[in-house]
């Protein structure tokens, strides 16, 4: 970062009270010029900042509009907001074919929780031909990356035996692996195979 991101650095330092007084307004401000050069991370900012109602008014349409600036100038976390709104129909009409195309662009930028959420498509046939194989391989590779709720759908996929060999030593073991990360689920389901002595 140079003097160009000084905009970007002092938004940031406003809206986090990083060594000076929270302004989320001021922040705004700062974040409008440094989206103006183009600045992907600013533009993130702005749409968390116009979804919440923080130091601009609440606008699920500026909130997008600026998502999708973030996400056109490649900000990972931008396409993945936007892949979510058109999944669930945030202020956008549901169109899984957008969803798609933005996780898609999130996950080969390197996002491990959008592999995940292309798995979850495929496992319900969103968009795309249902295919349990397909959704499996996704949450592997999501989960490998550490994605905890990825982790729990691999777990029932092994529990099941959807898309892959059943198995409950490996359901165990990835119910255990998102249960220490907090996932509740994950942390009923491996009590029930404790219950049954089933893989543990």
């Amino acid at each position: 970062m140079g003097f160009e991101d000084a905009d970007l650095i002092l938004g940031l330092m406003l809206a986090y009270g990083m060594g000076i007084p929270e302004s989320h307004e001021e922040a705004a401000s700062h974040y409008l010029r440094a989206a103006g050069k183009g600045r992907a991370l600013a533009c993130r900012e702005l749409g968390t900042m116009y979804s919440k109602g923080k130091g601009v008014p609440q606008s699920p349409a500026e909130s997008l509009r600026w998502y999708r600036e973030g996400a056109e100038a490649g900000d990972v976390d931008s396409q993945m907001f936007l892949g979510n709104a058109y999944e669930e129909g945030k202020g956008v009409p549901v169109s899984y074919e957008d969803a798609l195309h933005w996780y898609r662009k999130a996950s080969d930028c390197g996002s491990g929780g959008c592999k995940g959420e292309i798995g979850y498509m495929y496992e319900h046939g969103l968009g795309v031909e249902q295919s349990y194989e397909e959704a499996f391989n996704l949450y592997m590779m999501s989960a490998e990356k550490g994605d905890k709720w990825a982790g729990f759908k691999l777990g029932t996929f092994f529990e099941e035996g959807k898309g892959t060999s059943q198995s409950y030593g490996e359901a165990a073991k990835w119910y255990i692996a998102s249960a220490e990360k907090g996932v509740v689920s994950a942390q009923r389901s491996i009590g029930r195979l404790y219950e049954r002595g089933l893989g543990v």
